[in-house]
């Protein structure tokens, strides 16, 4: 498939040549520019800093000067230019854990509150909510510790940053804990019975993908061995013209002795 072709013409004149496939083109156009659309929908709206940076629980872009206040709450709309990390108060349930923009990464095991304290003393980093002082707050205060916060779930693991998310270290508790919560979804009945119903409801369409895959893989393969089959192509024609030659000279070999062979009989 080419943008031209030559439409046959005599021999002394030029190929005439027109465009081919328009519709394609024009499709093919047409895709562009929704793709344009949807880019410039998302510069102009969107904010790559917070996937980028990553966002608290109250609508705040960590690691900027101001953010604009989504929520009711108190903290919302608050600046956080000395807080780059994205921090999880309960690493073991991180769809429903609160989430705060915190200034470091607890890089070490904090296993009571006082240590929570110690490390903010240390290094500026509240690991509580913002709402939260850490100096007047005493060491045996009945604050929570768990995932929707006021404070993270003890104990803390030991964290370093990625992505600009606080990412913890290897922790055999919490490996043991997903590796369960694993096996048990796997032993599950109702996932296995989720499993088949989605397979046997969705056949047809895997069916079709398969035929589609299936075709685009031999399209691929034979553009692929093109070149290899014209070679062959054109060395099984030579080896044939190769094969008439030697015939055609064999034959007028032949001829050429029969008729030496009458001459002398007639001498």
């Amino acid at each position: 498939m080419g943008c031209t072709q030559s439409e046959i013409s005599p021999q002394n004149e030029t190929p005439r040549k027109g465009c081919t496939d328009v519709l394609w083109l024009i499709i093919y156009i047409l895709f562009w520019i929704l793709m344009i659309i949807v880019a410039a929908i998302s510069f102009v709206y969107g904010n790559p800093l917070r996937v980028i940076n990553g966002f608290d629980s109250f609508g705040n872009t960590c690691g900027v000067k101001s953010n604009y206040k989504l929520t009711a709450a108190p903290v919302s709309g608050i600046s956080t230019i000395d807080k780059k990390y994205l921090f999880f108060m309960d690493v073991k349930e991180l769809q429903r854990s609160l989430k705060i923009c915190v200034k470091e990464c607890p890089n070490k095991k904090l296993e009571s509150m006082a240590d929570i304290q110690n490390f903010y003393k240390e290094t500026g980093s509240n690991l509580c909510r913002y709402d939260i002082n850490l100096n007047s707050l005493a060491s045996n205060s009945d604050v929570s510790n768990n995932y929707i916060g006021p404070c993270p779930t003890l104990p803390v693991y030991e964290t370093f940053p990625l992505l600009n998310r606080c990412f913890p270290k290897s922790a055999k508790e919490l490996t043991k804990k997903v590796f369960n919560d694993f096996y048990d979804l796997l032993n599950s009945w109702d996932t296995i019975e989720q499993m088949l119903s989605d397979l046997y409801s969705s056949w047809k369409e895997m069916i079709i993908c398969v035929i589609i895959a299936f075709s685009k893989y031999n399209f691929a393969f034979m553009h692929l061995t093109q070149p290899l089959i014209d070679c062959d192509i054109i060395t099984n024609q030579c080896s044939i013209f190769r094969l008439g030659k030697i015939q055609f000279i064999f034959k007028i070999t032949q001829i050429w002795v029969y008729n030496e062979e009458i001459n002398k009989s007639h001498n």
